[in-house]
């Protein structure tokens, strides 16, 4: 069974604004998680602009039943940075497991430092981004025209273990899917990870690109499907 943090990380590929929560302001947003027709688990995502050019991001997953032996404990993400220029610049980034902390990064214009393994990594050109902000960045492309036609793909650099590593979105065409008994048209996104994985977005314009539907294949076929509970709603910052 793929990892519900595996999925929780790939889920956001667009999710940083809604019809009644843009990115200036702040958002809520469930998502149910199946596997071969059974509910396994659920993820929250919370979005916060605290002030200025700066933002919160968080994210929450729950596994369920069966779910919860194979996969492992609840997790916890967040990301803190800015949004300058219609791009993101990250800051910090952390991720827990049941509570323990796997991941700190502290990230500047010349240094990306990972607190857990004392790793120092040197920067040159942009900052890398983090499992979330890459998210909010992918949102962003549509919005800002870097994403515009089937075949058109962006690649970022993101934070990731102790490392970096390499994000290419490709923008693979248009259908419609539905969600929490609604349906959307909406823009195919695919990533594929090292190991063969593929994730699969479905980004509904109408929702200024909120991603409504993710499909992550593991390099074996096992297939797990997270799907938006009910339309994102605003909160109060």
């Amino acid at each position: 069974m793929p990892r519900l943090r595996h999925a929780a990380a790939a889920l956001l590929m667009a999710a940083a604004t809604a019809a009644q929560a843009n990115l200036n302001e702040g958002f809520e947003a469930e998502y149910v998680l199946t596997y071969r027709g059974f509910i396994v688990g659920e993820i929250r995502l919370h979005w916060e602009r605290p002030g200025g050019e700066r933002y919160r991001y968080t994210a929450r997953g729950e596994p369920r039943g069966l779910a919860r032996l194979v996969s492992g404990a609840d997790f916890f993400e967040r990301s803190r940075g800015r949004i300058v220029n219609g791009r993101v610049v990250t800051d910090s980034y952390e991720s827990r497991e049941g509570g323990e902390l796997k991941e700190r990064w502290r990230i500047d214009d010349e240094h990306a430092q990972e607190e857990v393994s004392g790793k120092t990594l040197p920067l040159s050109g942009e900052r890398p981004l983090d499992p979330l902000s890459v998210q909010v960045d992918g949102m962003l492309a549509f919005m800002n025209g870097r994403l515009q036609e089937p075949g058109d793909e962006i690649t970022f650099t993101i934070v990731d273990g102790d490392e970096l590593s390499t994000y290419t979105l490709h923008f693979t065409g248009t259908t419609t899917v539905e969600a929490h008994g609604t349906k959307y048209g909406a823009h195919r996104v695919e990533r594929v990870h090292r190991g063969d994985r593929k994730t699969r977005f479905w980004l509904a314009p109408e929702l200024d690109y909120f991603p409504v539907k993710l499909e992550q294949v593991s390099s074996s076929g096992t297939r797990l499907l997270a799907t938006l509970r009910k339309p994102p709603t605003g909160t109060d910052n």
